[in-house]
């Protein structure tokens, strides 16, 4: 937990609050409508009224908690990636001052134009060099003053000059704004350049697609866009608390998540020819019920039935059993190839067995499942731009490789 600031003596008649980022900060504190306790505090932003009320036992209201809103609000109109934002700032550890009466918000536009004020002392310049009206610089750098309950400037005719707090305040404005100025800097390059962090949620079986089809050609054509797996079941694939992009094989429900559809995927029955020799082989759909199949484990309930469809869209829903199942094509692949039963696979995944003898495909082809799989991301009007690359890239590989299996 990250200690409070310490302040020099001359501000402790001026400041009313002081706030440092502590580790634990995330975007949603900063919307949160409510207020909170002193110990609740502690794990949004390190909060103290000097000379007021202690850290622990005072009630703060939402202003007070999240007076870096106007920071945070400040790089998010310059950006659209809040999350390289906060990560970025939580890595610095960063510690900022907030100097303002209670309730208030600071005005990071008027900072700007007080610093550009110090440096010219000259209201006429600065209003020209800024390219706003000079009434509108006065009323900014006034209600600056107003909110800090202090006199920054020295008004003297045609001449002014900072006071003592001013040249105080003039000191920490500086540092304030090179913080924001350098983190507006990383994130924008992080959006323009095809670089940055994607965290992947997937299924294992997934994980194994892109691993083996896509993420060796993905990362020569991109290699400064690093790729995070987290494998997921499915009770999990509804979260996106660790993920930035979710492959999943349903439809969202949650109306703030971004589906986009990928090609249907075909999954067609394969048995080995031990097994036929064995048991014989199923002339029809229905003879599945009384044959050994390789169930899927990897699912929300337990598989007890296979829904197939022909080419011309006609459906049937035949009951399976078996003594094995497994979460995982390869594996499924494996145990079909050992004689343990009927499975469910897709053809660019079966083709070596096929082309070597161990596995046959059933029906003649014609009968198969078929089932969806979704790009998911939340909702966001900036997407960075290394997840959109992500998502193209692995669309298009995806929809030649499945694409294959329709043939």
């Amino acid at each position: 937990m990250c200690g409070l600031y310490t302040l020099p003596c001359e501000w402790k008649p001026v400041i009313r609050m002081v706030i440092v980022i502590p580790q634990t900060l995330v975007e949603d504190s900063l919307t949160e409508n409510t207020s909170w306790n002193g110990r609740q505090c502690l794990g949004l932003y390190r909060c103290k009224i000097v000379g007021k009320h202690s850290l622990l036992n005072h009630s703060y209201s939402e202003n007070e908690c999240i007076c870096m809103r106007s920071i945070i609000g400040e790089i998010r109109r310059k950006t659209d990636d809040n999350t390289r934002v906060f990560g970025y700032l939580q890595s610095q550890t960063i510690r900022l001052t907030a100097c303002f009466n209670i309730g208030d918000v600071m005005d990071i536009e008027a900072v700007r134009m007080f610093v550009a004020l110090a440096g010219k002392l000259n209201f006429t310049e600065t209003s020209r060099l800024l390219q706003v009206s000079q009434p509108t610089l006065s009323r900014k750098i006034k209600m600056l003053e107003e909110s800090l309950s202090v006199t920054l400037v020295h008004r003297r005719g045609g001449h002014i000059s900072l006071t003592p707090q001013g040249e105080t305040f003039l000191i920490q404005s500086e540092s304030l704004l090179e913080h924001i100025d350098r983190t507006i800097a990383l994130v924008q390059s992080e959006q323009q350049d095809e670089s940055g962090i994607i965290r992947i949620g997937c299924l294992h079986p997934m994980a194994k697609f892109i691993t083996d089809n896509f993420i060796v050609n993905f990362n020569k054509k991109y290699p400064h866009i690093a790729v995070h797996f987290k494998t997921m079941i499915p009770r999990t694939l509804n979260s996106f608390e660790e993920v930035d992009i979710m492959v999943a094989p349903f439809w969202p429900e949650d109306d703030s998540v971004v589906a986009k559809k990928l090609p249907a995927n075909r999954r067609y029955c394969f048995a080995s020819p031990q097994y036929l020799a064995e048991f014989g082989t199923p002339e029809d759909i229905k003879d599945l019920s009384h044959h050994h199949c390789v169930t899927q484990t990897n699912a929300v309930k337990m598989q007890k039935s296979w829904t197939l469809q022909n080419k011309q869209g006609h459906q049937e829903e035949v009951a399976v059993t078996g003594m094995m199942a497994s979460d995982s094509t390869d594996i499924t692949i494996e145990l079909i190839k050992k004689g343990f039963g009927i499975g469910l696979s897709g053809r660019y995944k079966a083709a070596e067995g096929r082309s070597n003898g161990e596995l046959v495909e059933l029906f003649d082809g014609e009968w198969f499942t078929e089932s969806n799989m979704y790009i998911l991301y939340k909702q966001n009007p900036y997407i960075p731009r290394r997840f959109k690359i992500f998502i193209k890239e692995f669309t298009k590989v995806y929809t030649h490789i499945i694409g294959t299996d329709h043939l």
